[in-house]
This record gives C-alpha cells, sequence and structure tokens, in this order.
C-alpha cells in the first residue's frame, strides 16, 4: 500500500461497507492517446474495427463505510497501482450499479480476503493486458459473493475483451512491454514524489 492508503487503512479499515457502486466511466483522452503512442497505433485500429461506438471503460469501486452511524464513501481503483482514497469525481459519463453485501464486512477484511486469495502480486501490481481495473473489480465482487450474470455484463465490453481484439492491440510483445514499462515508469515516479511531499 502507499503511504496515503495506509494513512486512510488506518484510520477507516475497521468500518464496515454499507454499500458497493460498481461504476464504470470511459477512458480519458489522454489515456486513449496515450494507449495510442504506446502500441503504435494499434489501440485506435482495433477499436475502429472492432467496435466503434464505445471506447474501452474504466472501472472502478465507490464504497459507503459505516460506523456508529457515521458514513464516509471511498473509491478503491487500480490505474497503475491500487489506490483508495476520498477524492473522485462523480460525472454523467459514468454509470453504476449499487451493490449490498450479503454479510457484514470491513474495508480491511474485503481487502485482505481478496489479497490473501489472489496473492499480493495480482492484488497490487498492475499489467494492463491481464491484471487491470476490470480484474480487480472482480475479485473484489468474488470476494463479497457478488460476481454473477449482472454484475459480469456490467463489467466488460465483451468485444473490447475478446482475444482477437488484445491480440491486434498487442500483435508485438514490443507494444505489452512498452506499455507496461511507461506504467511502471509512472508509477515509480508517482512513489517518489509521495515520499518527497509526505
Amino acid at each position: 500500500y502507499t503511504v496515503c492508503n495506509k494513512k486512510l487503512l488506518n484510520k477507516f479499515g475497521d468500518w464496515n461497507i454499507k454499500y458497493i457502486y460498481l461504476v464504470k466511466e470511459p477512458i480519458s483522452k489522454f489515456s486513449y492517446v496515450l494507449l495510442n503512442i504506446c502500441t503504435l497505433n494499434s489501440f485506435d485500429n482495433a477499436i475502429q474495427k472492432y467496435n466503434d461506438n464505445h471506447t474501452p471503460n474504466h472501472i472502478f469501486l465507490i464504497l459507503e463505510l459505516d460506523k456508529n452511524k457515521e458514513r464516509k464513501t471511498c473509491i478503491l481503483e487500480k490505474n497503475t497501482c491500487l489506490n483508495i482514497g476520498f477524492n473522485y469525481m462523480i460525472t454523467e459519463k459514468q454509470s453504476k450499479i449499487k451493490i449490498k453485501p450479503d454479510k457484514k464486512i470491513t474495508l480491511n477484511e474485503l481487502l485482505n480476503k481478496t489479497k490473501e486469495r489472489i496473492g499480493e502480486k495480482k492484488f497490487f501490481n498492475f499489467e494492463i493486458y491481464e491484471n487491470n481495473c476490470q480484474n480487480l473489480a472482480r475479485e473484489i465482487l468474488i470476494t463479497i459473493d457478488k460476481y454473477n450474470k449482472k454484475t459480469k455484463k456490467f463489467l466488460y465490453q465483451e468485444v473490447l475483451y475478446c482475444a482477437e481484439f488484445l491480440d491486434e492491440i498487442f500483435c508485438f510483445d514490443f507494444n505489452k512491454y512498452l506499455v507496461n514499462s511507461s506504467f511502471n515508469i509512472y508509477n515509480m515516479l508517482r512513489t517518489l514524489m509521495n515520499k518527497i511531499f509526505n
């Protein structure tokens, strides 16, 4: 966990999760352009070939926390790394599903159970092709036994995650390594900045 994530978990980790909102929104123009540059234009070509109505979505979770009748909402997402925080934006481009856990579970319990089941590497690390925001959301839903037809359909734009589409984007291993290297460099810089300013 980052320094900021640890501080948040120390303060709010024992709060119960009242509701989970599964949220999706189109990826930002910046991310689209960056992906297109790093994949040598194969990202845009694949989008046009397989689905010209949608861009890929970013998936994240909004957790409504509750303790002694006090409520807080925080975001849980995987961008280039795992992120937990209180700063997030709600926009009209987002769509969401409200989910109520069947059993009482705290924020720490949710994270620890998921991490123990899938392993630290898969839990913390980001890999655009195999370990991204959709994967984290799916694993969280599995932990609370809410991964079903409805949430699966919401999570995945099937045409944008079929093998042919992904193979077209990452037709060269170089593309995949370039994208992952760019995200890793960004993570290292972000970690360094967090250490300097926190």
